[in-house]
């Protein structure tokens, strides 16, 4: 199962490809060809630097899929935000998609977005079904919104909301936990292989398993880039890992790790024997 990662660097190139086999079938985007590398450079730089919320599946080094939810810039509508995606034929039907959607609405409610909308095609009835399942709520229609090839094509317009956080008078507001990891630690585990990620609509736990301290770290790295809220780590980690973990971090989360009595912790380190954090700042 491919990863879903927040967008880097590194998969500019991969983007831009994904986008541009998609646009040439000419059927789901209004893009019909790869577009220039400098158009997709500076789209994904600026999303980065603006922390906007867009993720790609990666599938070993390749661009299967993406999703972005990006902030209408004009005053009075800054709440809102924009859906962009697609998923490359090969890997349709497999759940890619919610996944990148679901990731991507994640971290725009936590930027504060109120109201996602999108357009799509009203023939693509898998898509239209997928943003059914997930809230969203069809407000209008296009009609013969595009004519291309000689066919003509409704847009149907649809938007999900979420109201926004009130505090209390005199309170400071507070942003409620909702995305939560685990990272668990055992021989032999493959953290690009062996995680999962449980979703209730209202809470999201992710689960990572890794062979090493080591491993853990880029780990972590990658969960807080995705909007976790909050790590904590199995009795297979040392309280001092735990420590310096979140200082490899910079504090951007708080990381905890499971407790044990005293007994049952040199227990727990005959069984692990823990590595020095050494190389974690």
């Amino acid at each position: 199962m491919p990863r879903i990662l927040p967008i880097a660097p590194e998969h500019i190139a991969g983007f831009r490809e994904a986008l541009g086999a998609v646009a040439r079938e000419r059927a789901y985007l209004a893009h019909l060809d790869t577009p220039a590398l400098e158009w997709a450079t500076a789209f994904v730089t600026n999303n980065i630097a603006r922390d906007h919320a867009q993720f790609v599946a990666v599938e070993g080094d390749a661009v299967v899929g993406w999703c972005d939810i990006l902030p209408n810039a004009r005053p009075g509508f800054g709440h809102c935000g924009s859906v962009g995606m697609g998923v490359l034929r090969a890997w349709r039907g497999q759940g890619l998609g919610r996944a990148l959607l679901e990731a991507c609405l994640e971290k725009a409610f936590a930027r504060g977005l109120t109201r996602i909308e999108l357009e799509v095609y009203a023939d693509n009835a898998l898509a239209i079904a997928l943003y059914r399942k997930l809230g969203f709520v069809e407000e209008g229609l296009k009609r013969r919104a595009r004519v291309l090839d000689g066919r003509a094509q409704d847009l149907r317009v649809m938007a999900l909301l979420r109201e926004p956080r009130r505090s209390n008078p005199g309170s400071e507001a507070r942003t409620p936990l909702t995305r939560f990891a685990m990272i668990i630690r055992g021989p032999g585990y493959t953290p690009e292989v062996h995680r999962h990620r449980l979703d209730s609509g209202a809470f999201s736990t992710t689960v990572v398993c890794v062979a090493s301290f080591e491993q853990a770290l880029p780990v972590a790295r990658e969960l807080a880039d995705g909007g976790i809220q909050l790590i904590e780590l199995c009795g297979g980690f040392s309280p001092e890992q735990a420590a310096a973990l979140g200082r490899h971090l910079g504090g951007r989360v708080p990381v905890g790790a499971v407790r044990y009595s005293e007994e049952e912790q040199r227990r727990l380190e005959g069984l692990f024997g823990f590595e020095s954090p050494e190389g974690a700042e």
